[in-house]
């Protein structure tokens, strides 16, 4: 039976072994960390549920019903409406899905939405960015797409590839965004449901990949609890993590792209009184929600829990420095009282999703050793999963070259 070991357990990884099982293949997948999902995690502060990376999931994504095909998720979308706040605390509603609003010429005029609807059916261009395409609808890309898009690509989308931007768009027509019941690492869960787990391997650092000259089959030199360990006799061995180039001897590949960061501040509250879903979209923030009244197994039924995005690593000098700053400014979206906030959690993520610049990505030829550099074709989960398929893919082709 052909082995694969995978390297990494985030969704990329994940997938990976899903896939690689999937056509018969026997898989050992090593994860660094104490937990499968990477950014995909989450724990439990004082009641409320906290995710520490990512947290929405757009189940609608294509990759993800391929892997979710016979499985049920329960989850909520988490905002009906999206409400831009400007400079000057003025707030607009944008939501795509309220009819007045989109008739309204508050996010740009009939003819410019007409023509965004154009651009989304219409090829996109890769050495562009999307403001560069926008020029029929430039009031709709500043007031609507381009504050919306910060918060799902980390970064202004002036910085981001066209049709990168293109296919992300296009995804909101198909599905929102969804937080799992009881937190995002409960997907994790699932879509490592059908993987051994004599199979998984926690706290378990990849730190050489050697080829025997004799058979070529691969071997791993694995640290676990302050050993090594030897795991021996892959055909063939993916590395789906994002670690800088050669951090694994044996390799050239790794992590070759800018990161961009991203920081979420919790806050609990006594429970604030039910509205409609807003996401709010904001200026000195990237956007701000009541993940508890999106979804109710978020906190308990006498509090409410409010999350709020930044862009960037927000160091705790800046944080304690600005925070009245902050925090009066987040509980005037929800018409609290700023001493009425108390802190759960500041979750700052250093590698949150890569930078797409405009550019075309490459590709690799089929080999024993893929490492995919997170070279996927779009910053988003879906991106992630279509890697580690396409590494598999990339085996199939390999072994066909053989025979």
């Amino acid at each position: 039976m052909t082995k694969v070991a995978i390297v990494g357990g985030g969704l990329a990884g994940i997938s990976a072994a899903r896939h690689a099982m999937a056509n018969g293949y026997e898989i050992e997948l090593f994860e660094v960390g104490e937990k499968f999902g990477g950014r995909l995690a989450n724990t439990v502060i004082d009641s409320c549920v906290i995710d520490k990376g990512f947290q929405v999931v757009n189940l609608n994504y294509p990759e993800l019903r391929k892997l979710l095909s016979d499985k049920r998720v329960d989850s909520r979308p988490i905002f009906t409406s999206l409400n831009y706040v400007d400079k000057n605390g003025e707030r607009r509603d944008l939501s795509p899905f309220n009819i007045a609003s989109t008739l309204s010429t508050a996010s740009g005029s009939l003819i410019q939405k007409i023509s965004f609807l154009i651009y989304l059916f219409s090829k996109s261009n890769s050495s562009l960015t999307l403001r560069d395409q926008s020029s029929r609808f430039k009031d709709l890309n500043n007031r609507v797409l381009s504050p919306f898009l910060s918060g799902v690509f980390l970064a202004s989308p002036e910085k981001i590839r066209g049709d990168v931007a293109h296919h992300v768009l296009r995804y909101f027509l198909v599905g929102r965004p969804h937080l799992i019941n009881g937190g995002v690492g409960n997907l994790i869960r699932i879509l490592m449901e059908d993987i051994p787990k004599e199979r998984l391997h926690l706290i378990s650092k990849v730190t050489r990949i050697i080829q025997n000259p004799n058979d070529q089959l691969l071997s791993l030199i694995v640290e676990k609890e302050q050993r090594e360990e030897n795991f021996e006799n892959f055909d063939y061995v993916i590395v789906a993590t994002n670690g800088k180039i050669g951090e694994i001897k044996g390799t050239t590949g790794g992590n070759s792209r800018q990161w961009l960061a991203s920081t979420t501040v919790y806050h609990k509250v006594n429970r604030l009184p039910k509205r409609n879903r807003k996401l709010f979209l904001g200026s000195s923030f990237v956007n701000s929600v009541v993940a508890s009244e999106a979804n109710s197994t978020y906190a308990d039924a006498n509090s409410s829990l409010i999350a709020t995005t930044f862009l960037g690593e927000l160091p705790e000098s800046i944080w304690q420095e600005r925070k009245d700053e902050y925090e009066a400014e987040i509980a005037s979206l929800y018409d609290c009282d700023a001493k009425e906030l108390r802190l759960l959690s500041i979750e700052r993520v250093a590698n949150s999703l890569p930078l797409f610049a405009p550019q075309k990505p490459t590709d690799s030829a089929p080999g024993q050793l893929s490492t995919l550099d997170h070279s996927f074709d779009e910053p988003s989960q879906n991106g992630a999963l279509r890697s580690g398929r396409l590494a598999v893919e990339k085996i199939l082709q390999a072994t066909a070259l053989r025979r």
